[in-house]
């Protein structure tokens, strides 16, 4: 799971971010009725061991005026 995501915040994001980590399968970026996003992103790799490279990617990266937090919700613990 990918937190704290800015409302400008797009799936073309991932892939410019992740690109040459590992494929991709989907991302869900969870939308409030009004249109905003809500904030965080689930993000599902082709291979399970690409999921340790694209949390480092991710995790603590400044964008924008966010602060990303990834994890992985299979094996994070809150």
């Amino acid at each position: 799971m990918l937190f704290n995501l800015p409302n400008s915040f797009s799936e073309d994001n991932v892939h410019m971010l992740l690109a040459g980590v590992g494929k991709i399968l989907e991302i869900d970026i969870p939308k409030m009725p009004n249109g905003n996003i809500k904030g965080y992103a689930l993000i599902y790799m082709d291979k399970v061991k690409d999921v340790p490279a694209a949390i480092e990617v991710l995790n603590n990266l400044k964008f924008e005026n966010s602060t990303l937090r990834a994890s992985n919700k299979l094996t994070d613990t809150a």
